[in-house]
């Protein structure tokens, strides 16, 4: 998928909504990145299916916040980063210190929810 535009999804709380969202980004020509806070089995990320242009990273809570901070600015400066989701209001916020806008990724039973705020 290189040339198109990325989504970047961080996941802190669950990661069923990431997984759903993922996919109808991937249809808008968007390849995704999920950022999961905290390890993920490996069996576990084994089984996920992965579709041409979506990578999933499970970082380790001690380095996240450094890992995001390099992932901006690679990402920001020379592939185009374009959409951020996020599902903790403090990451909204912090995400927009980098000058990027973010939306709010909230599960639902019926799937997920995008908003502007938690609200």
């Amino acid at each position: 998928m290189t040339g198109c535009k990325k989504a970047l999804i961080i996941s802190e709380v669950g990661w069923r909504g990431a997984k759903e969202l993922s996919s109808a980004l991937l249809k808008n020509n968007l390849s995704v990145d999920i950022i999961i806070k905290g390890t993920v089995n490996k069996r576990v990320l084994g089984v996920i299916t992965r579709p041409d242009g979506l990578r999933i990273h499970a970082i380790p809570r001690i380095f996240f916040n450094p890992y995001l901070f390099f992932y901006f600015l690679w990402h920001r400066i020379l592939e185009g980063l374009e959409t951020v989701i996020v599902t903790k209001e403090q990451t909204r916020k912090w995400v927009r210190g980098f000058g990027l806008d973010a939306k709010i990724l909230i599960e639902t039973e019926k799937g997920y929810e995008i908003r502007n705020n938690r609200e």
